[in-house]
Order: C-alpha cells, then sequence, then structure tokens
C-alpha cells in the first residue's frame, strides 16, 4: 500500500464523484472500476507535478498549435510532389 507524506513523491487522480458514471455513487470502489471513466477525471498529479488541474493541461494549447503547422507544412510538402 501507498502513502501520502510530505516530501514523497505521489501519484494522485481525483475524480468528479457527481459525474454521470459515478451516479448513484453508493460503491465508491465498484463504480471507479466498472463505471467510471475519463470524462470523470478532473486533477492528474504523477509522481508530485500537477499534470492535469480541472481538466486543463498545461501547455497543451501550445502542443496542439505546434501539431497543426506541422501537419499544415506536411499536406503542403505533399501537395508539392
Amino acid at each position: 500500500p501507498g502513502t501520502l507524506t510530505v516530501g514523497a513523491p505521489a501519484d494522485i487522480v481525483l475524480l468528479d464523484a457527481r459525474a454521470a458514471c459515478n451516479t448513484p455513487l453508493h460503491h465508491t470502489d465498484s463504480n471507479v472500476v466498472y463505471a467510471c471513466n475519463g470524462g470523470a477525471v478532473m486533477t492528474v498529479l504523477c509522481q508530485g507535478r500537477v499534470l492535469m488541474h480541472e481538466r486543463v493541461v498545461p501547455g497543451a494549447e501550445e502542443i496542439v498549435r505546434e501539431a497543426s503547422a506541422a501537419a499544415q507544412a506536411l499536406v503542403g510538402r505533399a501537395r508539392e510532389a
């Protein structure tokens, strides 16, 4: 079993208890394992780093812009070929 202690790395996922997959929420463990999906994920921490907070991934907009520019460049090169 893991522990949450000051200074220790932590992997934590916070779920929205009000999400449709958690309704009704009678047996939390069963809901998480059998009914929950990614739509219920609110916040993710991995080794203490916040990877997503309140459904926002830091830096995601920049990644999407770069991917879009790369895709446009690829299509442009394909048209020239």
